[in-house]
């Protein structure tokens, strides 16, 4: 978050995201506006008294002890007077959009925010994320790095008042439009606690604070429903942060003075237009700013609709002056207000009443009518506390209060068992079953028939019944290809945690003898391998009507080139004679390193070959082959012949 008068910069989406502040929810006590939203609405009076009270103002930077902007560095300390004066500042905003506001400092985080002002004043530029300055201790540098990477930072203006209005509130930069971050960290609903840093015209507010709680506001508007020029100009843009993402929304400003209108969509938009969802304070901030909008004024009535995905909202904002002595639109409007049971609400701006009754307010504690019983439900009255009026609610039967069950039958291996409760309060009885245990298997016996055979018999523990399970039986054997070994058979078996695992008899095994694997190796021979032992053989191939009866290699005889000469075109014809048993030829032509080659049929015995270079000399050799499945045979190569391109 960093912001300036030249320079204006966002916080780092990664910090927004891993972090969330929770605070203190300020209940203001004033009536809740518009629709969709929920923020405290102040009338412009209200705000006014509010603006003598806190007296947020233009006040020049004071020390108590000034900063050392030297190695070894100290951070000094703002004064009182300043601090205050940027609380109120910040208290202030965040009254004017119906929010808590009673931020308070907190000394670790006022040095925290002085730690990162003073890194960045003597580095010269705002950063985040900012390198260990010389002769900076290392205690001063983590807290000045987790002061940069924990608050609003920024430059430029000349008083801490300037900052937060003109620089965090206003976020009408083109490389912080897009997100307003400072302004909803300033406008976070659950803020409790910040701090001020300052050196020279470096500023750094913390905003990470979570020590309050969550919080019900939702829809934090600016400008808010009564805005005060003295806080808002035609370049800054309106946002407003629903509290949860925002999927999409289209957005009507409609100038209610003369009916001019704005509209906002993703598609299309008469000025800039923004949808952002990451954690700067509230999640789901709608952006726009209108374009060609002019100066406002004193008395401008704008109507703000919003629609989208579970989006519906409406509310209007009234620009005054805090210097006005009328706060009244010539049409109103009318905002804000409470609405109780026998009273309507009142107007903030014309002091009129309007709209509906409130709903009864009733009270927290009810007054028992009927007791409930363990089947019967019971009633309870709740009286309002403006009127008096009563409603009734239903009091659930409480249900029997069952205890101390009694065996009356065991449960067996195979047959469930019983048991029966007393309700303590009415006597009332209910039976339940024991489920039967099942049986409890334990010394499994082996029973063999033969050695590849075998059955074992479980024996229950409890009722003495038996189960036979079916044996799996193994074998292994010590004999290889070569020499004879023995073999021995092991029977196992498992019925449920139990099992039984025994080997018996050993006999002996004659060699087993190489099982050979054949591929082929070369055109002559081919490779055996043992697929026991793995022993590796090679051998010529032994043919069978030109194919090896032991790796299918097929025999091709090598094709005889009768000629090879260059014809008109810059060509070579090329004449072989027919081979048996063949699919094709292919035909080799080289000149100096580059080979070329080229297929045909069986049933060709003559080829051109086109596309060769004047002057140049080609190798020329044919060779048969034969393709049986996924597999191509080839015979060797003919005799080469050369020959030069002459023409």
């Amino acid at each position: 978050m960093k912001s300036g008068k030249r320079k204006n910069y966002c916080m780092k989406t990664a910090f927004a995201c891993i972090l969330m502040l929770l605070c203190l929810v300020f209940p203001a006590g004033q009536a809740r506006a518009a629709t969709g939203i929920s923020v405290d609405v102040h009338s412009q009076s209200e705000i006014k008294a509010m603006m003598k009270k806190l007296n947020p103002r233009k006040l020049a930077t004071s020390y108590t002890n000034p900063p050392v902007n030297t190695a070894p560095y100290s951070l000094g300390q703002v004064s009182s007077a300043t601090l205050q004066n940027g609380l109120n500042t910040l208290n202030m905003v965040r009254y004017i959009a119906g929010i808590p506001y009673n931020v308070q400092i907190k000394t670790d985080y006022q040095e925290l925010a002085q730690a990162a002002a003073l890194i960045n004043y003597v580095q010269g530029y705002l950063s985040h994320d900012p390198a260990q300055l010389p002769g900076m201790s290392d205690a001063m540098y983590e807290k000045a790095s987790q002061g940069a990477r924990s608050s609003n930072i920024g430059w430029g203006y000349k008083t801490l008042y300037d900052e937060i209005v003109f620089g965090w509130m206003s976020d009408k930069q083109s490389n912080n439009i897009d997100r307003v971050g400072h302004r909803r960290w300033c406008l976070n609903p659950t803020m409790q606690y910040t701090g001020f840093g300052i050196d020279n015209d470096y500023y750094a507010m913390y905003a990470f604070d979570g020590s309050g709680q969550p919080t019900a506001y939702k829809g934090v508007a600016w400008p808010a429903q009564n805005m005060p020029l003295e806080f808002f100009d035609q370049a800054m843009p309106w946002s407003i942060s629903m509290g949860t993402p925002v999927a999409n929304a289209s957005v009507t400003l409609k100038r209610l003075n003369d009916g001019r209108t704005w509209s906002f969509s993703k598609s299309s938009s008469n000025g800039d237009f923004y949808i952002e969802n990451s954690n700067y304070g509230q999640k789901g901030c709608i952006i726009f700013r209108p374009a060609g909008i002019g100066n406002y004024n004193s008395g401008d009535l704008f109507q703000v609709t919003i629609t989208g995905t579970n989006l519906s909202v409406q509310y209007q904002v009234n620009f005054f002056s805090l210097s006005d002595t009328t706060t009244t639109p010539a049409t109103c409007q009318h905002t804000g207000g409470t609405a109780t049971c026998q009273h309507k609400a009142v107007c903030v701006l014309c002091g009129k009443e309007y709209g509906p009754l409130g709903s009864h307010q009733y009270s927290a504690s009810a007054t028992i009518e009927k007791n409930a019983t363990c089947t019967a439900a019971g009633t309870k009255a709740y009286s309002c506390t403006v009127c008096g009026a009563k409603k009734q609610e239903s009091i659930p039967a409480t249900g029997h209060q069952y205890e101390n069950p009694k065996l009356e039958k065991n449960a067996t291996c195979t047959a469930a068992g019983t048991k029966a409760y007393s309700c303590t309060v009415c006597g009332a009885k209910k039976r339940e079953s024991i489920p039967a245990t099942g049986h409890q298997y334990e010394n499994p016996e082996l029973i063999w028939r033969g050695i590849t055979s075998c059955n074992a018999v479980f024996t229950c523990s409890s009722c003495g019944s038996t189960q036979t399970v079916k044996c799996t039986v193994t074998q292994k054997t010590t004999a290889t290809c070569t020499k004879a070994g023995s073999t021995i058979y092991t029977a196992s078996a498992t019925l449920g945690n139990l099992s039984i695992k025994e080997s018996v008899e050993i006999v002996q095994s004659k060699a087993k003898g190489h099982k050979y694997t054949y591929t082929i190796a070369s055109n002559t021979k081919h490779k055996a391998v043992c697929k026991t032992c793995k022993k590796t053989v090679t051998a010529k191939h032994t043919y069978k009507n030109n194919t090896c009866k032991y790796c299918h290699a097929v025999k091709l005889k090598t094709p005889v080139l009768t000629s090879a000469k260059n014809i008109s075109g810059k060509k070579i014809s090329v004449i072989w004679k027919k081979t048996a048993s063949v699919t094709g030829y292919q035909i080799a032509y080289k000149t100096g390193s580059v080979t070329k080659t080229v297929k045909v049929k069986a049933s060709v015995r003559q080829k051109a070959l086109t596309g060769l270079t004047k002057g140049k000399t080609y190798q020329i050799s044919v060779r048969g082959y034969k393709t049986i499945g996924k597999t191509t045979y080839y015979s060797s190569w003919s005799s080469a012949k050369r020959v030069k391109i002459t023409k």
